[in-house]
């Protein structure tokens, strides 16, 4: 047998009734290619190259080494997955 309230409510497993319902979560889905992230990076990248030119030109490091480090670290963000929850939506983020 299923406990009750005096108004006939169901009462849960810890005899507390139950609260209001709780609305549905919003799951929002996105899926970015890489490409888009590539031209939102390219202003930054433009903004950075005259500091690039300042570390060669004092040669203290080899800057198409740092270069190739940072476009393959870029390029290896393809396939990241980002989860964000929060009490009003779930949203995932795909980078294909």
């Amino acid at each position: 047998m299923i406990p009750t309230t005096m108004d006939g409510a169901r009462r849960g497993p810890t005899g507390l009734a139950p609260g209001p319902r709780t609305q549905r979560r919003h799951i929002i889905r996105l899926w970015i290619p890489l490409f888009l992230l590539w031209l939102l990076l390219a202003p930054i990248a433009l903004l950075l190259s005259p500091l690039l030119i300042v570390i060669w030109a004092a040669g203290r490091r080899d800057v198409f080494q740092i270069t190739g480090a940072l476009i393959g670290l870029f390029a290896g963000v393809s396939g990241t997955r980002i989860e964000v929850e929060s009490p009003d939506a779930l949203i995932f983020i795909r980078i294909l």
